[in-house]
């Protein structure tokens, strides 16, 4: 009865054992699934971000919240001598964006600080392009929070008004020559009386 009872007992322990290597079988084929799924949902969320980011008309970067650059899109990139490779980890006033200017690249410093103190940062500035043509570019910086509300990055972004600044320009030289003429139209017919 006893070798019996034994025999019993081990076969329930084996049977149970095989019962417990399959559940974590499953478990851990259900785990592998659901990362396959978490890391193509991640794939695709960063496509889409990358999408959006890249073809964006605006010059967007992405900074830590001391102010290295973590990224750069294609049009940020574009007005510049250098890859996004050479400038990512350093310090985004030290760009290339700003070479031109040790006052704006002091300014962009002075707004990284400001902008990780969760201020929204805005001002007009120039850029330089590779061939030396001054770009004037409306700039803010963006203070991005996590959900506890904490900086968790900056999101500087530019948008390129040259050519409304030269329209507003030409417009404002052209009511100037207006002005002129009347006011020559006027001194004409005061001097007719």
């Amino acid at each position: 009865v006893t070798v019996t009872l034994a025999l019993l007992l081990a076969g329930y322990a084996l049977w149970n054992g095989e019962r417990a290597n399959q559940a974590l079988r499953q478990a851990r084929d259900e785990w592998e699934r659901l990362a396959a799924e978490s890391t193509a949902e991640l794939r695709r969320r960063e496509e889409k971000f990358r999408g959006i980011f890249d073809q964006s008309v605006q010059l967007l970067a992405v900074l830590d919240t001391t102010g290295n650059l973590l990224e750069a899109n294609c049009v940020a990139m574009s007005i510049s001598d250098v890859e996004e490779s050479e400038l990512i980890g350093k310090p985004f006033w030290e760009g290339p964006w700003w070479a031109h200017s040790e006052e704006t690249r002091q300014n962009v410093r002075e707004s990284v600080e400001a902008c990780r103190n969760g201020k929204l940062i805005s001002f007009e500035t120039t850029h330089l392009t590779p061939t030396g043509t001054e770009r004037i570019i409306d700039f803010s910086m963006t203070p991005v929070k996590d959900p506890s509300g904490d900086v968790a990055f900056l999101l500087p972004m530019g948008q390129d008004i040259t050519e409304r600044k030269r329209a507003e320009e030409a417009i404002a030289k052209r009511a100037e020559w207006a002005q002129g003429l009347q006011q020559v139209g006027q001194e004409i017919a005061r001097c007719a009386t």
